[in-house]
């Protein structure tokens, strides 16, 4: 059973911090298939002290004698990952949240549907990152994460399919693979590549440069002439949606 994700919230507001604790379970009665562990901290040094994990921070700004603008950079080191939301009842912190990364920037007192779009984009995140990837071949069966395939390539009806650790051969047709994968943003550049823009290190020309998270190496592969604009724009839409999910 995979693990439920984790929810922190810190704010030394004691009425605050338990309103927020309340929305989160409101949500989740009302959609039942997201569901989370909540934690709840009171100051930055509870905070601090805490080494269970944690996927979504909602963290206020000012606590006590600390700034949540410095907690940030602490807590992406301690989990790689982790979504950031401030809260704070003060605009003038929102210029933070772009410099920094944060996922979102939200005002006090709550607003349930404001919040609520935020937790929608959580949860689906998750869901996206525990996709998992099947296949099986004579050297056996093999599964992971959908967001861990850098590419696929074809050659007749053989398939191999490029994850960050290794290269794995499987039968098969790319049309079917694009028809299943292009809805999590999945390129088709090439009659024989089927890409995943998050890899995408630049597009020269007619060749895609990526970049592998795992050692570092850097692979190329073609852009048909007829696929370019099309690919060009797909990929730039991409990350223009990913960008604005922040």
């Amino acid at each position: 059973m995979a693990r439920l994700p984790a929810i922190a919230i810190c704010d030394d507001d004691a009425k605050a911090n338990q309103q927020t604790l309340q929305l989160i379970q409101y949500y989740e009665q009302l959609y039942p298939e997201n569901q989370s562990v909540v934690y709840q901290f009171y100051s930055a040094q509870e905070l601090l002290a805490n080494e269970e994990q944690i996927n979504l921070l909602f963290l206020d700004i000012e606590l006590g004698g600390a700034s949540g603008v410095e907690l940030v950079p602490v807590m992406k080191e301690k989990f790689p990952g982790i979504t950031i939301i401030f809260v704070s009842s003060h605009t003038k912190y929102f210029i933070h949240t772009t410099r920094l990364g944060v996922f979102q920037f939200l005002t006090k007192p709550l607003d349930q549907m404001i919040f609520f779009e935020e937790l929608d984009r959580f949860f689906y995140r998750c869901y996206q990152n525990q996709l998992l990837y099947t296949l099986e071949n004579k050297e056996g069966a093999f599964q992971f994460p959908v967001m861990e395939v850098m590419y696929i390539s074809s050659s007749i009806h053989q398939l191999v399919v490029h994850h960050i650790a290794g290269a794995h051969k499987k039968r098969g047709q790319l049309s079917s693979e694009e028809k299943r994968l292009q809805q999590l943003g999945f390129i088709r550049c090439h009659q024989s590549y089927l890409v995943n823009p998050r890899y995408i290190k630049e597009i020269r020309n007619y060749t895609i440069f990526l970049r592998n998270p795992v050692n570092g190496a850097v692979e190329e592969l073609p852009v048909s002439k007829n696929r370019a604009q099309q690919t060009r724009a797909l990929y730039y839409n991409w990350r223009m949606q990913q960008e604005e999910s922040l």
